[in-house]
Protein backbone atom coordinates (compact mmCIF):
# COMPACT_ATOMS: atom_id res chain seq x y z
CA UNK A 1 0.00 0.00 0.00
CA UNK A 2 1.57 3.09 -1.29
CA UNK A 3 1.22 6.49 1.47
CA UNK A 4 -0.48 8.99 1.08
CA UNK A 5 1.00 12.60 -0.56
CA UNK A 6 1.26 15.59 1.27
CA UNK A 7 1.26 18.74 -0.20
CA UNK A 8 3.63 21.24 1.78
CA UNK A 9 2.29 25.15 1.13
CA UNK A 10 4.98 27.59 2.20
CA UNK A 11 4.08 31.37 1.13
CA UNK A 12 7.66 33.47 1.31
CA UNK A 13 8.72 36.89 0.03
CA UNK A 14 12.48 36.89 -0.52
CA UNK A 15 14.26 35.89 2.52
CA UNK A 16 16.02 33.18 0.62
CA UNK A 17 18.46 31.85 2.85
CA UNK A 18 15.44 30.99 5.02
CA UNK A 19 13.49 29.12 2.56
CA UNK A 20 16.48 27.34 1.06
CA UNK A 21 17.59 26.02 4.49
CA UNK A 22 13.33 25.46 5.04
CA UNK A 23 13.15 23.05 1.58
CA UNK A 24 16.90 21.86 2.14
CA UNK A 25 15.26 20.53 6.08
CA UNK A 26 12.89 18.76 4.28
CA UNK A 27 14.16 17.29 1.13
CA UNK A 28 16.96 15.95 3.16
CA UNK A 29 15.90 14.92 6.67
CA UNK A 30 11.97 14.04 6.02
CA UNK A 31 12.14 10.16 5.99
CA UNK A 32 8.86 10.63 4.35
CA UNK A 33 8.86 10.01 0.51
CA UNK A 34 5.36 11.02 -1.12
CA UNK A 35 5.17 14.89 -0.59
CA UNK A 36 5.27 17.70 -2.80
CA UNK A 37 6.00 21.11 -1.95
CA UNK A 38 4.76 24.18 -3.17
CA UNK A 39 6.42 27.24 -2.78
CA UNK A 40 3.72 30.68 -3.20
CA UNK A 41 5.83 33.84 -4.40
CA UNK A 42 4.44 36.77 -2.77
CA UNK A 43 6.22 39.97 -4.66
CA UNK A 44 9.41 38.99 -4.14
CA UNK A 45 11.72 41.32 -6.18
CA UNK A 46 15.49 40.17 -4.45
CA UNK A 47 18.07 38.70 -7.57
CA UNK A 48 18.95 35.89 -4.49
CA UNK A 49 15.41 34.86 -4.42
CA UNK A 50 14.89 34.44 -7.98
CA UNK A 51 18.28 32.42 -8.14
CA UNK A 52 17.47 29.68 -5.49
CA UNK A 53 13.80 29.43 -7.63
CA UNK A 54 15.76 28.93 -10.76
CA UNK A 55 18.13 26.37 -8.72
CA UNK A 56 15.10 23.95 -7.78
CA UNK A 57 12.39 24.72 -10.09
CA UNK A 58 13.55 21.53 -12.05
CA UNK A 59 12.84 18.90 -9.12
CA UNK A 60 9.90 16.84 -9.60
CA UNK A 61 7.85 17.75 -6.42
CA UNK A 62 8.44 21.37 -6.26
CA UNK A 63 5.98 24.05 -7.65
CA UNK A 64 6.77 27.51 -7.75
CA UNK A 65 3.46 29.58 -7.78
CA UNK A 66 3.07 33.30 -7.88
CA UNK A 67 0.66 35.48 -6.42
CA UNK A 68 0.98 39.02 -6.87
CA UNK A 69 -1.79 40.93 -4.79
CA UNK A 70 -1.21 42.10 -1.75
CA UNK A 71 -0.18 39.72 1.30
CA UNK A 72 -2.90 38.08 3.03
CA UNK A 73 -1.72 34.75 4.43
CA UNK A 74 -5.03 33.02 4.43
CA UNK A 75 -5.45 33.85 0.53
CA UNK A 76 -2.01 32.65 -0.73
CA UNK A 77 -2.53 29.41 0.97
CA UNK A 78 -6.26 29.37 -0.47
CA UNK A 79 -5.08 29.99 -3.73
CA UNK A 80 -2.43 27.63 -3.59
CA UNK A 81 -4.39 24.82 -2.40
CA UNK A 82 -6.40 24.81 -5.56
CA UNK A 83 -2.90 23.30 -7.25
CA UNK A 84 -2.05 20.51 -4.19
CA UNK A 85 -2.39 17.17 -5.40
CA UNK A 86 -2.11 15.89 -1.69
CA UNK A 87 -4.76 14.33 0.46
CA UNK A 88 -3.13 15.90 2.94
CA UNK A 89 -1.82 19.55 3.26
CA UNK A 90 0.70 20.84 5.53
CA UNK A 91 0.97 24.99 5.86
CA UNK A 92 4.66 25.88 6.55
CA UNK A 93 5.87 29.32 7.52
CA UNK A 94 9.20 29.91 4.95
CA UNK A 95 11.51 30.31 8.27
CA UNK A 96 10.49 26.35 9.44
CA UNK A 97 13.61 24.25 9.93
CA UNK A 98 13.24 20.83 10.29
CA UNK A 99 15.28 19.35 13.03
CA UNK A 100 14.31 15.39 13.10
CA UNK A 101 14.02 12.85 10.59
CA UNK A 102 10.96 11.84 12.41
Amino acid sequence: MSKQRISIIIPFRDRAHLLKKCVFGISEKSTYENYEIILVNNNSNESPTFDYLDKIKEKDNVKILDYPKPFNFSAINNFAVKYAKGEFILFLNNDTDVISEN
